[in-house]
């Protein structure tokens, strides 16, 4: 995913939540109804056609008042995905959902358009909150939603899900930034240790934020796990005069806090009791309910078992990082070692020692190194998977290559990289080589055939004996 380019023009998105975009004024929005409590999957945006979105008004929607909105990213330009797991909160809180049917991974550029599209069609139809605007993305889509809601200036809130800001300065948020900002994650996700890194940081720069951790790997958190993000987010509207107080609704939020917490310490799980107990301390402003919750952190972290889970956790986050810095450095070295002398330098016995390696970590009597495990084998399997894709795409065939057999020995029994192996050496007129990889992703199971029959890479196998007869056996019943 190419995240990483410069934006091609950022005046517009500068002004798309604003209200300074023409054509927006709610005087001019059409007489067409949208039934409040349905999901619509397609909602064309009426002064761009090229762009759609998906839609959920409450069921208690009204135009005579104004919503808060969430604008949401998939990676894959799936906007009803996301309304579907945010549906649930959206009808608690009373939000209005927004998701691109347009945004996807790539690029920075089309997903800006793609925001400013949406976003003018949405306040156009819709009576919208413009101080009461948040983003919401998955992966890359929620790198998309961070980086507009920092260059737009006009977001209240950033729902991040499974993925941190962009690397780029200017998607970067400053020390003390009034964005309200909930990371989601799960504990088995690629990117749970970016995640962790990224709640520190904030930490650093004083912004107002919380890191939910769900039961998962990497995909859109559950409904219940949003629907918690979004509740401390209305918190916050509480506190700074964006949404009437409700103070027993308040406690009622801070008492069911209370209890998650003290549950998952009578579990045993200290590290989640720890961080639930501190996600509280930003809900009131009472100094007498923080000064009790802080004199009972103190004598929590005192504990030999709390002082024990926090050794775990820095060991587990030393593993971490110097794996991923051991990987990426030995994949470097791979690709310039072939470059230089114009060979295939994949050292498989190294890498087949840390795969058998991190395959027995995940049968760890320890939860935390199960999931240590289990992150960074599908970092490296995803990693192999992009970046071969991309080497692909720019005919850079020994990139590739050695992307793609890399996969084959971290999942040596999905098909998927010997398939994409098997591209890699048609278009580089192997043609043995690539009916052999065929064939050992026809016996991982690749369905149908037809996938075979309809990619361009393998035009020039059509005549050859080996290939028709692999297209024969296959195609049986």
């Amino acid at each position: 995913m190419n995240r990483n380019r410069p934006i091609g023009n950022p005046t517009i998105l500068l002004l798309w939540l604003s209200g300074w975009l023409p054509l927006t004024t709610r005087a001019q929005a059409p007489s067409t109804t949208f039934r409040p409590g349905m999901l619509i999957d397609t909602v064309v945006c009426q002064q761009t056609p090229t762009q759609s979105y998906a839609l959920y008004l409450p069921s208690y929607y009204q135009a005579a008042k104004s919503w808060p909105v969430v604008y949401l990213f998939d990676p894959a330009a799936r906007g009803s995905l996301p309304i579907q797991h945010f549906r649930q909160a959206a009808e608690k809180y009373g939000f209005v959902l927004v998701g691109s049917n347009n945004s996807r991974n790539g690029p920075w550029q089309p997903s800006f358009d793609a925001a400013t599209a949406m976003s003018a069609d949405a306040q156009w139809r819709f009576a919208l909150d413009p101080k009461r605007v948040y983003t919401s993305g998955f992966s890359g889509g929620s790198r998309a939603a961070s980086a507009i809601a920092v260059l737009s200036g006009q977001v209240a809130g950033v729902i991040g899900c499974g993925a941190g800001w962009s690397a780029l300065p200017e998607h970067q948020p400053k020390a003390h930034d009034t964005l309200l900002y909930v990371g989601i994650v799960g504990n088995q996700d690629m990117n749970y240790r970016e995640m962790r890194e990224l709640d520190q940081r904030l930490s650093e720069l004083k912004i107002t934020h919380q890191l939910l951790i769900f039961e998962g790997d990497h995909q859109w958190p559950p409904s219940e796990t949003i629907t918690e993000a979004m509740g401390w987010l209305v918190g916050q509207e509480m506190k700074k005069g964006r949404r009437e107080m409700n103070t027993q609704w308040m406690g009622s939020i801070y008492q069911s806090t209370l209890q998650k917490a003290q549950q998952q310490e009578a579990a045993g799980r200290l590290y989640d009791a720890w961080q639930t107990y501190q996600r509280l301390l930003t809900y009131y402003d009472s100094s007498a309910a923080n000064g009790q919750l802080q004199e009972k952190l103190a004598r929590l972290e005192q504990t030999p078992e709390m002082k024990k889970a926090f050794q775990l956790q820095e060991e587990i986050r030393r593993k971490e990082l110097s794996a991923q810095s051991a990987y990426a450095d030995a994949f470097r070295e791979a690709l310039s070692l072939r470059y230089r002398t114009g060979n295939d330098s994949l050292n498989e016995g190294w890498w087949r020692t840390e795969v058998k390696h991190l395959n027995k970590l995940q049968k760890s009597a320890i939860a935390e190194e199960q999931w240590l495990g289990k992150r960074l084998l599908d970092q490296l399997w995803r990693s192999c998977a992009e970046q071969g894709s991309q080497f692909l795409n720019q005919k850079d065939y020994p990139a590739a290559r050695i992307s793609f057999r890399l996969w084959t020995l971290i999942q040596p029994d999905s098909p998927y990289p010997y398939f994409q192996l098997a591209k890699v050496y048609a278009l580089t007129q192997k043609t043995s080589l690539s009916i052999q990889q065929l064939e050992k992703a026809l016996e991982r199971g690749l369905t149908p055939i037809s996938l075979i029959e309809t990619t361009p890479a393998f035009e020039a196998l059509r005549n050859e004996k080996r290939y028709k007869k692999l297209k024969e056996k296959w195609s049986r019943p």
